[in-house]
């Protein structure tokens, strides 16, 4: 029993280090930011970025670790799904 429990101890902190991993990562802070900027686009404060294509080039520009518009268009893709689905669109 002591071994189980000291099991899902083991788990617990390796999964708490691996969220405290991936929020200091640049690129995740990166694409957090393209986030925001995606719900400015969305809400009609960014009337510049009409496609997703000049939201993708912004995005690299702001945020130069991030280096594939394709992804970034994916990304974009997969938020507009998300809030149709009525969810709220998150990294």
């Amino acid at each position: 029993m002591s071994f189980a429990r000291d099991l899902g101890r083991q788990e617990e902190h390796h999964r708490k280090g691996g969220i405290a991993r991936h929020a200091k990562d640049p690129k995740q802070v990166a694409k957090a930011g393209a986030l925001d900027l995606w719900k400015e686009r969305q809400e009609g404060k960014q009337p510049k970025l009409r496609t997703v294509e000049q939201y993708a080039t912004e995005v690299m520009r702001r945020w130069p670790i991030l280096t594939s518009s394709k992804v970034i268009c994916g990304w974009s893709a997969k938020w507009t799904r998300e809030l149709k689905e009525g969810g709220t669109p998150v990294c």
